[in-house]
């Protein structure tokens, strides 16, 4: 009897002792570091609980200056002191209320937890220096816990996603005002971090709901401009000392360069001028591209050379149409605009010499544009070798890409990452204002050259397909580049030469 009682108070005992060993838990910030000689680290806050730790990050990076290890906290000095300890510890109260929540965090912040393993996917990307796809994968993960916390939930855990769950998701993401087609982007996002988790061997599903769930996404006619748009910007006079007369240029360059991205433009630097041509790995593919330098190319390069071709367009020519005239280039183009402008009507109607008139002045510019286009190559030859590690276009500064090589595979840093994002950002955010000086009524973006290009070719060359995706630099072409195996750059620079001459610059 005396045995059977102490049995039971050992058990009894026991049973007390774990209760507490669970409840022994802290919630502790940490500089967290990938490596021991590193500089910063990302903030993180450990939970240990009965001798063992996880820590879940606030995606704070912080010089290790301004830890203070002792405290485990900012040190007061650090500029953003107050606004991390606010992150720090509303951090710290989301994981106590899980914690109280769920009586054991295990039970819901495991290895099969969704957010979690979000966490960890967004902070491996982060460490692998992709910040482009940590961030989109960051703001999907938003969007996730948004819904969730719709439900009454603060996490969910794989084997519990449903079809039903994820229609219920999309539902939700369309009611927030989210496009049908960028609904469907965060849904098979969500799609992808469920299949990475099976490969991972996190969980076995007894079925994938995602094969069930129709997630094709609905064709939408792509914005683009058309010639006469192009025409109205090109026309447009712009003062110089006018923020908007770069933008108008970065933008020409855009499409003159075959509808380049606009990660593109930002990263090209002098050395990719090659033997009139601009040799470059694409930002986003990782893929060589090649792009012949035409003349509109070579007159929008003299507006990034600081004046290097001032003495080629001031250049005096000697010539006689109706009488004796003496100017140079700029004038001779100004001049041409003037006539044309005056006999238009009479070349509408068929007027003998409103017609002969016009096509005088335009023959002897185009006589005199392919000599300044020759002289302005050079030009750009020589300076392209002594300033090769500059950008042509000046929003990114040199100092800040020192040492990096964009050759298909560059390291940036945050810094450099988020430098070509804000300055895309700033870069849209003058092309609206383009578009109201050019009063045109489609919104200009960064991207929509590269429609822009795309459609002109479709509707005034020769309309081949594996042409024109050899222009854009296109990784793939299914079919139509099984058959064109044997196509060559030749065959690009004719197509591309023949979008050019559709304008006159």
């Amino acid at each position: 009897m005396f045995n059977t009682c102490l049995t039971l108070l050992n058990y009894l005992s026991s049973i007390k002792s774990n209760k507490q060993m669970r409840h022994n838990i802290t919630f502790t910030p940490y500089l967290k570091k990938k490596y021991s000689a590193d500089k910063e680290g990302i903030i993180n806050i450990r939970i240990t609980e009965n001798r063992k730790s996880k820590y879940f990050s606030t995606k704070e990076i912080l010089k290790e200056r301004d830890w203070n290890s002792n405290k485990n906290e900012v040190r007061n000095s650090c500029k953003d002191y107050e606004r991390l300890t606010k992150i720090i510890e509303d951090k710290i109260d989301e994981l106590k209320q899980l914690y109280n929540q769920t009586n054991d965090i295990k039970e819901v912040k495991d290895k099969t937890s969704v957010l979690q393993f979000y966490d960890d996917e967004v902070n491996l990307l982060f460490q692998q220096k992709k910040f482009g796809t940590s961030k989109k994968m960051n703001t999907t993960k938003t969007h996730f816990k948004s819904f969730l916390q719709t439900k009454g939930k603060s996490d969910i855990l794989f084997q519990d996603v449903s079809i039903s769950f994820i229609e219920q998701y999309e539902i939700y993401l369309l009611s927030t005002g989210i496009g049908i087609n960028t609904a469907k982007k965060y849904v098979s996002i969500l799609g992808k971090i469920y299949k990475l988790a099976i490969k991972k061997q996190l969980f076995i599903p007894k079925s994938d709901p995602f094969i069930l769930f129709q997630n094709t996404r609905v064709s939408v006619v792509k914005k683009r401009l058309t010639k006469n748009n192009v025409e109205t910007i090109i026309q447009k006079e712009i003062d110089k000392k006018n923020i908007l007369f770069k933008t108008k240029n970065y933008f020409l360059f855009q499409i003159f360069c075959q509808g380049i991205r606009v990660s593109d433009l930002l990263t090209l630097r002098w050395s990719n001028v090659i033997e009139g041509r601009i040799e470059f790995y694409q930002y986003k593919t990782k893929k060589k591209h090649s792009v012949f330098i035409n003349d509109n190319l070579a007159f929008l390069l003299t507006d990034f050379m600081s004046g290097n071709c001032q003495e080629i367009l001031d250049t005096i020519y000697h010539f006689n149409i109706d009488k004796d005239y003496e100017m140079n280039f700029l004038e001779l183009k100004s001049q041409y605009k003037k006539i044309a402008k005056e006999n238009i009507s009479g070349f509408i109607s068929g007027d003998k010499k409103a017609i002969e008139t016009i096509e005088s002045w335009k023959l002897k510019l185009d006589e005199i544009r392919f000599k300044v286009f020759g002289n302005i190559l050079i030009k750009i030859t020589e300076y392209s070798k002594n300033h090769k590690d500059e950008f042509i276009i000046d929003l990114l500064k040199n100092e800040d890409f020192k040492g990096i090589i964009f050759d298909g595979n560059p390291t940036l840093n945050q810094y450099q990452y988020n430098q070509i994002s804000s300055k895309t950002t700033i870069y849209n955010k003058q092309l609206k204002q383009l578009q109201k000086l050019c009063e045109l009524d489609i919104v200009l973006s960064s991207h929509i050259t590269r429609h822009t290009y795309t459609n002109l070719l479709i509707e005034n060359t020769e309309n081949d397909i594996y042409s024109i995706s050899r222009s854009l630099g296109h990784q793939r072409l299914s079919t139509t580049e099984h058959y064109l195996s044997d196509f060559n750059t030749i065959r690009t620079d004719k197509v591309n030469q023949e979008m050019n001459d559709l304008f006159f610059m």
